[in-house]
Parts: structure tokens; sequence; C-alpha cells
């Protein structure tokens, strides 16, 4: 078992420019409960039984934020998840920041966090019946760790700030690794791109290389010159 197999890990799929920015700072921004890219988070109605009228979550919603990764399933490791690199990695010319879980969850338990898996819902109702905004905190799995079937595909684990001023998870000691998409035009090691990275990361050892060859999913790393088969698995 190699390093990367043993350790418990979250991923973070994003743009190049982004992953610059976050790899740089060390941190990753949480994003407003109320801007979220499912609608049905974004866009809920609160009624209040205490004073008999509908609110908005524009508002509310303002109030929290969210930060969200992917994970291994039982049969397949979160890097191997084409919709994400799809969706959040600019189709293939992002990255992957591959974090230390509990380097994570001990950065998360110094502050004001919720965080765990997201559980999907046949049938998620989006509406909120509340007595007062208190009663969102007291039942914050069901506010904010419940998904529709739809998002399954994402496998996700979700970190939600209490506190509106928190902003900003450090990660400088749980990254592990950096995965970029070989998408097979040109020798990926001679890319600006990865030039960049190494440089940003101050080493080539936590810069992996992801990609497809001869109907097997293929993890790689470069260290002087040699390429070394992190993980390998047959279709």
């Amino acid at each position: 078992m190699t390093d990367f197999e043993n350790t418990e890990k979250l991923y973070h799929f994003t743009n190049f420019e982004a992953a610059c920015k976050i790899l740089s700072s060390k941190t990753l921004r949480l994003s407003k409960m109320n801007s979220m890219n499912d609608v049905n988070e974004s866009f809920r109605m609160i009624y209040s039984r205490s004073e008999g009228k509908c609110f908005s979550w524009s508002t509310t919603g303002a109030k929290y934020r969210q930060l969200s990764f992917s994970e291994d399933t039982v049969r397949t490791p979160g890097f191997l998840n084409l919709p994400m690199w799809g969706y959040y990695a600019d189709k293939g010319r992002g990255v992957c920041i591959v974090l230390d879980k509990n380097k994570v969850v001990e950065e998360l338990q110094t502050q004001r966090f919720w965080h765990g898996k997201v559980k999907y819902v046949k049938r998620y109702d989006n509406d909120l019946i509340i007595s007062s905004e208190k009663e969102i905190d007291r039942r914050f799995r069901s506010v904010f760790f419940r998904k529709d079937n739809a998002w399954r595909h994402e496998n996700e684990y979700r970190v939600v700030s209490k506190d509106s001023s928190l902003k900003e998870l450090n990660i400088e000691e749980s990254i592990r690794w950096v995965i970029m998409y070989h998408l097979g035009e040109e020798s990926i090691y001679n890319t600006a791109e990865y030039k960049t990275l190494s440089r940003i990361l101050d080493s080539k050892d936590k810069l992996l290389v992801y990609g497809r060859f001869m109907n097997k999913e293929i993890l790689s790393g470069q260290t002087n010159n040699d390429i070394i088969i992190h993980w390998k698995q047959e279709l």
C-alpha cells in the first residue's frame, strides 16, 4: 500500500487560476449558502410559526458559509470522479487538491464549524418551517447536510461555518497532493501549468498526474524524471 492509498483523503476540484491562489495562500474560501449552484439550496422559503409569515433565504442564508469536498467511495477513489473534473475543474484543465482528512478535521475543531457527509434523499424539501432562527442551528444536519439525489455523484463532505465572520479555512497542514488531469495533448510535464504548480508547491513529489491508458486509470508522479505509479486499477 502506498502513502496515497493509506491516507484518508478529501478532494477539492477547482480551476487552475483558483488553485494557484489556494496553494499560495494555503487557505480555502467559504461561499455563502445563498449562492449555491444547487437552486434548491440557494432559493428557499422560511416560514416562521411565531410570526406567521414567510421570509426569503437570501438574507438568512448569507449568515452561513460553506465549503465542499468530495470523498472516496467504497469502490472508487474520489479523484476518478469525472463529473467533478468537468463541472468544477474547467473540463479537466484545472486541478484536484488532495487534503489529509484528519488534518482538516483537526483544524475545523479549533473553530466554529459544522462538518460531515451530505445525505442524499429522494424527496428533498428545501422549505423550512421554524419557530425562530435559532432553530436552524439546532436542526443544522437536516438544513445543511441533506441534498436531492440528483447530486449524489458529488459524494460531498461539507463544511459549514456557524459564524459569518469565518470566511476561510487554513489548509497549510492538510495539503498532501495536487492532481492534474492529463488530456493527452502533449507531455504535461513540459506545460507552463505543471511548472507553475511545481514552483508553488516547491516540490514535484506532491504534484501527480491522472490519465487513462489502455483501459486503465493511472495516477503517476515525476521524481528525478522517473515515473512512479502510485495507484493503478483495471476498469
